[in-house]
């Protein structure tokens, strides 16, 4: 009886060193992505990136979405300011779509609506419209969303995940060049000569 008290008691201390281990928040790192600049792609990116944005679906089903999983990965500073960057553990399951990590100003809830949140969007529909005349494809494209309280800008389409410095700049409020503006309420989606 005692060995068998003993040994539950063993398990539950492992249990809870197990639940105080800090699980790792994202998959590692990533080689940064480099900004698409192909203005004959930037349209249809647009488009499939608006997609994403309102978690729209696709005849092809390509576009699938996980409930977004947020962690917090750290806080950081750029250009003089203070950020958080989260990471969607969802976004690391195979052939998923939607945010991958999101930038906040340190003190803005992200899902309090009130700030400006600057995501990055894995979007896999738009790898359909990859060119195929010897220039280079894309298996999934990440577009920047800045998310206001009304309103849904895609501002820049990547080859790969845009570093939380990428992400940062524009969550630090300046100038950014819109390739899509989305009405949340309507939803309506205007798309602009890409820059």
């Amino acid at each position: 009886m005692r060995t068998l008290l003993a040994a539950v008691f063993v398990v539950a201390a492992n249990l809870q060193a197990l639940a105080e281990t800090p699980v790792a928040c994202g998959s590692g790192p990533m080689p940064p992505g480099k900004r698409i600049t192909d203005q004959r792609l930037l349209m249809g990116f647009g488009i499939t990136g608006s997609k994403v944005a309102l978690h729209e679906t696709d005849k092809q089903g390509i576009l699938v979405y996980a409930a977004p999983q947020w962690c917090k990965e750290s806080d950081f500073s750029a250009g003089g300011q203070q950020f958080v960057i989260w990471h969607n553990r969802a976004a690391d399951e195979h052939d998923v779509s939607g945010p991958v990590d999101r930038v906040t100003k340190v003190g803005v809830d992200p899902d309090s609506g009130d700030g400006l949140v600057v995501y990055s969007l894995a979007d896999r529909l738009a790898s359909k419209l990859s060119p195929t005349d010897g220039q280079p494809t894309f298996a999934v494209v990440y577009h920047i969303e800045m998310e206001l309280k009304d309103e849904i800008w895609i501002v820049g389409s990547y080859d790969a995940p845009p570093t939380r410095e990428e992400l940062a700049r524009f969550a630090s409020g300046g100038y950014a060049p819109i390739n899509v503006r989305i009405d949340k309420k309507s939803r309506k989606t205007t798309l602009y000569a890409p820059t």
